[in-house]
């Protein structure tokens, strides 16, 4: 399963009502790495599963969800039917960036 989205789709990092476009160099940048990214799906992840504070990075077909909370290493991926699965945190500093836009310190 990748995200699904295209090569072009429109990346904005939402948090606290604050929604941010992503520039084109982190936005290829999540988009690359959603279409190879592992996603684990279990049956207890239900779609009204608590995730806790996060902010979220809206791509075309789903949203990923990283929580605020600096220990918490649970990443996930709700797709456009609102099915939850788990996924790998963001590399080569995405993540950092992710938090910048939104405004959050880390």
């Amino acid at each position: 399963k990748n995200s699904g989205a295209a090569e072009n789709a429109k990346v904005t990092v939402s948090y606290k009502n604050k929604s941010v476009e992503a520039d084109e160099e982190l936005a290829a940048e999540i988009i690359k790495q959603s279409a190879s990214m592992e996603y684990s799906q279990f049956g207890w992840l239900t779609k009204d599963y608590d995730m806790g504070e996060c902010v979220e990075v809206n791509i075309e077909n789903g949203v990923f969800y990283i929580p605020v909370d600096e220990v918490t290493g649970n990443r996930y991926y709700k797709d456009e039917k609102g099915e939850i699965y788990f996924v790998m945190p963001f590399a080569n500093g995405a993540e950092d960036s992710v938090f910048e836009l939104a405004g959050i310190k880390r």
